[in-house]
C-alpha cells in the first residue's frame, strides 16, 4: 500500500474511533463518487489535528453536530469551500 493509501486508511481509522459523524461524511461522500484529495495531519492546530480535503464539493448538508462553514473570500482563511469542524482540530472540508 502506497504512503498515500495508509494515511487516508489512518485517518478513516482516527475519524472512526473518535469523530464517527466526520468519518459518515467521507464514507457516503466516497460512496457517492467523490474522492480524498488531501489528508492534513498539521492543520488547524499542530498537534492531534486531522483534515480530511476531498477533491469535489460535498454532494449534501450533513445534518451532523459540528460548525459548519462557507467561506466563500480566498482571503479568509487562505480558503474557498465548505468546512465542518468537529473540534478545533478535526475538520472535513470540499471545495465549492
Amino acid at each position: 500500500m502506497e504512503e498515500a493509501q495508509m494515511q487516508i486508511a489512518d485517518a478513516l481509522r482516527k475519524l472512526d474511533d473518535a469523530f464517527p459523524d466526520a468519518a459518515r461524511i467521507v464514507r457516503n461522500e466516497l460512496d457517492m463518487g467523490n474522492e480524498i484529495s488531501g489528508v492534513s495531519t498539521d492543520w488547524p492546530v499542530p498537534e492531534d489535528s486531522l483534515t480530511v480535503t476531498m477533491k469535489r464539493p460535498f454532494s449534501t448538508r450533513y445534518d451532523v453536530d459540528a460548525e459548519y462553514h462557507e467561506d466563500r473570500n480566498p482571503h479568509y482563511r487562505g480558503w474557498v469551500g465548505k468546512t465542518y469542524m468537529f473540534s478545533e482540530s478535526i475538520v472535513i472540508a470540499s471545495p465549492y
